[in-house]
């Protein structure tokens, strides 16, 4: 029987909701440890959603829902682990986001590295290097940055298939370019190129 809110306090409606939640539980053939487990955590996300319940017994149906779906999801998750075919991509694609420090280091000096080439590359042209300071300070697009430069947007175009050229000649020395501007392969250089003239 359940409760009167009224004329019960907290505890009797945890007590309640408890025994009730844990005793659906062992009808699913859960062993009596994790029905507990079960009912504790479906009964704390009833009670998120609904801190002051009016009706213990919509209270109770509310939780056997989330204990439902508590349960489905666990039963979900270890047919995934234990099935090859999605494990393995999953520790794959898990594999490729572990960088170490040195790593970033690494990518870092790099990238400065790089950077000061291109400069040095370009050093004979104004505009390209206006180019690169304009690109290291965040303006990315050929508009923002002919606004910037006081220059049109043509000889800014201009500029960048020139610089497009000469990361795509380091690259090649390099044999990577994914320091240089944040372009992860030397192809990055040539779609830049076609981006800007089209």
């Amino acid at each position: 029987m359940a409760p009167s809110m009224a004329k019960q306090g907290q505890n009797e409606l945890w007590a309640w909701a408890f025994a009730s939640l844990v005793a659906k539980a062992r009808d699913w053939r859960y062993p009596h440890e994790q029905a507990e487990e079960m009912a504790q955590r479906a009964i704390v996300s009833a009670y998120a959603d609904d801190p002051a319940p009016s009706d213990p017994r919509v209270f109770v149906n509310r939780a056997i829902g989330l204990m439902r779906q508590n349960a489905f999801n666990e039963r979900r998750a270890a047919q995934r682990r234990a099935d090859p075919r999605w494990a393995a991509p999953a520790a794959a694609q898990g594999l490729g986001l572990r960088r170490t420090p040195e790593d970033l280091v690494s990518t870092r000096e790099l990238k400065t590295k790089l950077l000061a080439e291109l400069f040095a590359r370009a050093k004979g042209d104004p505009e390209c290097i206006g180019l690169l300071e304009k690109i290291q300070e965040g303006y990315d697009t050929p508009a923002e940055q002919a606004r910037e430069l006081g220059i049109g947007i043509e000889r800014v175009r201009n500029a960048r298939k020139r610089l497009a050229r000469l990361t795509n000649e380091i690259a090649a020395r390099e044999a990577r370019v994914d320091g240089v501007l944040g372009w992860d392969d030397p192809g990055k250089a040539d779609e830049l190129e076609e981006e800007v003239e089209g």
